[in-house]
């Protein structure tokens, strides 16, 4: 029997975990979630669930260079490519799993978390964990390499104590061993911690889910040929001033901001290069400061879809900018015709300030207020 790549088409065996063409997770594939333990969802192996509307999908702003955008692309393709051959050039199967619990009788002084993990094939899955659970952290690693490899040669989480900060370090790359790994990665991190995430990956999926009251002080997400899937609902954003980045080359952005709340200005940055943005902002509660938020959607040759919903009753403003080079804008859903840049009247004296920009070269802008 035989199974088909939902990246690139090519054709693979039914047991196949990654396309032997393109190193893409191949559908037969579902993640191991663990099932003794009270999460607040499980929802990460459902990219699915999130919002694939046209009119769905927001951002901030970093400056970019379009006339070497072509180059840009063609190398990091060839490394990504090179990578994914590596990674697939013998018959990977399912070596096995690890867990770690870091529990909260034994990790006391444990206030905040610092994850840096680098990727090279594989899925990266972050989750939060209920505040009344017992655990505060909650690794899983699922491997895959050669049948003749050992799941004991593959890599572990480091884990360094800085006082109250833990900071975990994943680095897929392995010095001590010849055998090429893989690994699907699921974190889960109480409510109660306050986290900062810096996840890089070259050929496969991040998501990201953030539900309730969740500290988190600083996002840094990339991927090269995958996408991103990340939900912020009901967020808090402590006082940092830092920008927030999800980038991708090839892959897709996709971005929901239900009513996150910051005690000072926010900074988002979505950056993709071939692939495409949608993003999704509903707010409706206001911060107990003066705040802007800061939304930059960049695409070179990809698509962006941008939808928000505000209550216009309360004292919310919001400015449009788009910048384009042969593609185009389209307006949906406002009340009355306007042109870009566009600001609201009551700008700059409201609570909240939604500052929205647009860049792309060959790609389309569509803009829609519900």
């Amino acid at each position: 029997m035989t199974q088909y790549c939902s990246n690139c088409g090519s054709q693979a065996s039914l047991d196949s975990v990654f396309c032997e063409q393109c190193g893409s997770k191949l559908p037969g594939f579902s993640s191991k979630v663990p099932t003794d333990i009270s999460f607040s969802n499980k929802r990460m192996n459902s990219p699915s669930r999130f919002y694939s509307s046209p009119h769905r999908h927001s951002s901030i702003r970093r400056p970019m260079i379009f006339g070497v955008g072509a180059v840009f692309l063609i190398v990091v393709l060839s490394g990504a490519l090179f990578v994914a051959l590596i990674a697939n050039d013998t018959s990977y199967e399912y070596l096995g799993g690890t867990f770690a619990v870091y529990e909260k009788d034994i990790y006391q002084d444990m206030a905040e978390a610092e994850f840096i993990i680098d990727n090279a094939v594989g899925t990266v899955s972050i989750d939060f964990v209920e505040n009344n659970s017992e655990s505060l952290v909650i690794i899983e690693l699922q491997v895959y390499g050669p049948s003749q490899s050992s799941i004991g040669d593959s890599n572990m989480f480091e884990v360094q104590e800085l006082g109250n900060r833990s900071l975990f370090v994943f680095n897929s790359w392995n010095p001590y061993t010849d055998d090429k790994f893989n690994y699907d990665i699921i974190i889960y991190v109480s409510t109660l911690l306050k986290a900062s995430f810096d996840v890089q990956v070259i050929t496969g999926e991040i998501i990201f889910y953030a539900e309730g009251v969740n500290i988190i002080e600083e996002i840094s997400l990339e991927t090269t040929t995958g996408s991103i899937y990340a939900r912020f609902e009901d967020t808090y954003f402590p006082i940092k001033n830092t920008i927030n980045r999800l980038k991708t080359v090839t892959g897709t952005i996709d971005t929901q901001f239900n009513n996150i709340i910051s005690e000072s200005d926010l900074f988002w940055s979505l950056e993709t290069v071939s692939g495409s943005i949608y993003s999704h902002l509903d707010q409706f509660n206001l911060p107990e400061k003066n705040v802007t938020y800061y939304l930059d959607l960049v695409a070179v040759t990809g698509e962006i879809n941008y939808f928000f919903d505000i209550n216009d009753s309360l004292s919310i403003g919001y400015f449009l900018n788009s910048k384009v080079v042969t593609g185009q804008t389209v307006l949906n859903g406002f009340s009355s015709s306007i042109d870009l840049p566009y600001y609201t009247p009551n700008f700059q004296i409201t609570t909240l300030n939604l500052v929205s920009t647009f860049e792309t070269t060959t790609g389309s802008i569509t803009i829609s207020k519900s």
